[in-house]
């Protein structure tokens, strides 16, 4: 999957643009606040439904106006597609080839993997923002775990109510059922990307770079529901004491470690590069399972990391479409786009 073109007629600062892009490495240069992010955002957008910076759809229009649109050619050998996305700020309507398409629809065409410079420390340090990471890598690899995740979280958004204004123990205990019936596929699902993703980064050859896997629940998937609904039960009265659920996958850990020391407590490149390539270990369990690259959106990607760890992150990309931004050219990019401030 491949953006060939991005035809832009509002949005945010980059107003009745057209892109041309190469289906290797694409740079994207030129001074802040010229929409170098936002040509980013669109092509996520469009796949997701939303945002990576969380913004509201009325605040994508530009000043002025009073909608949005853009469309994005794709190709993919010899079939070539088209995704049209806009919007007067209530809802986001995508069309794929002229046909009203679902965001589930676009990610068939075109999925885009996306890496922000300004919150990866966010991922390396805070338990939930790694977590959630975790979270896109496996959905994008396997497509039942969205099932299980969204299932697992209505039952707990159920069960913290009750704990929070009426904990009865008999609604209680078949809430922890439920929650240990889905919780055992989210570990274990869980268990086994973490297994392929270090060993697509050992493939790498990063022997000293591991990711580790923590539930918070002791009981393997491999002993049943019983025994992870037994963990939920021993600790009900800690539950009732705090009014909220203590134990599950919401509460699991994910660290990267170099050679045992945790990531967070490295530089600030150390910390970035050794992200970045836990993202390309994913990216290549993804193109394995689905037979086709996504497309790796790197916002600000020489930010934070010096001449020699820029290098390394450049040798390590595989043969895929990337999309970065800099305020800085490089040469190695095969296509490079300045954009500049307008008048």
């Amino acid at each position: 999957m491949i953006v060939a073109g991005l035809d832009v007629d509002g949005f945010r600062n980059i107003f009745k643009r057209q892109l041309i892009f190469s289906p290797r490495r694409n740079l994207i240069f030129g001074s802040n606040g010229v929409g170098k992010t936002s040509v980013l955002e669109t092509v996520f957008l469009a796949a997701f439904g939303k945002s990576f910076l969380n913004a509201r759809l009325i605040d994508l229009i530009p000043r002025g106006d009073t909608r949005f649109g853009y469309r994005i050619k794709t190709a993919r050998q010899e079939s070539e597609r088209e995704i049209v996305c806009f919007s007067q700020g209530k809802r986001l309507d995508i069309e794929l080839d002229g046909e009203r398409a679902q965001t589930a629809a676009i990610r068939e065409v075109l999925y885009p993997v996306f890496f922000s410079s300004t919150s990866y420390t966010l991922e390396v340090e805070s338990v939930p923002h790694m977590r959630r990471t975790m979270n896109r890598f496996i959905c994008g690899v396997d497509s039942l775990y969205i099932h299980y995740i969204l299932s697992y979280n209505q039952a707990l958004k159920q069960k913290n109510h009750l704990l929070r204004f009426a904990p009865r123990e008999a609604e209680i205990s078949g809430w922890n059922r439920v929650l240990s019936e889905t919780g055992t596929r989210v570990v274990k699902a869980r268990d086994e990307f973490v297994s392929k993703l270090n060993q697509e980064i050992r493939n790498q050859g990063k022997e000293e770079m591991k990711i580790i896997y923590s539930p918070s629940i002791a009981a393997k998937p491999e002993c049943g529901i019983d025994a992870f609904k037994a963990e939920l039960d021993r600790v009900r009265d800690i539950e009732y004491r705090n009014k909220r659920s203590v134990l599950g996958p919401h509460r699991d850990r994910f660290d990267i470690r170099l050679s045992g020391v945790p990531l967070r407590l490295h530089s600030s490149g150390e910390k970035k590069l050794h992200l970045l390539l836990a993202y390309i270990a994913f990216i290549k369990i993804f193109k394995k399972i689905n037979g086709d690259f996504p497309v790796f959106l790197v916002d600000d990607y020489d930010t934070a990391m010096d001449n020699k760890n820029v290098q390394v992150f450049m040798d390590a990309y595989p043969d895929m479409q990337v999309i970065a931004t800099s305020v800085n050219p490089n040469g190695r990019f095969d296509r490079q786009i300045e954009l500049a401030r307008e008048n």
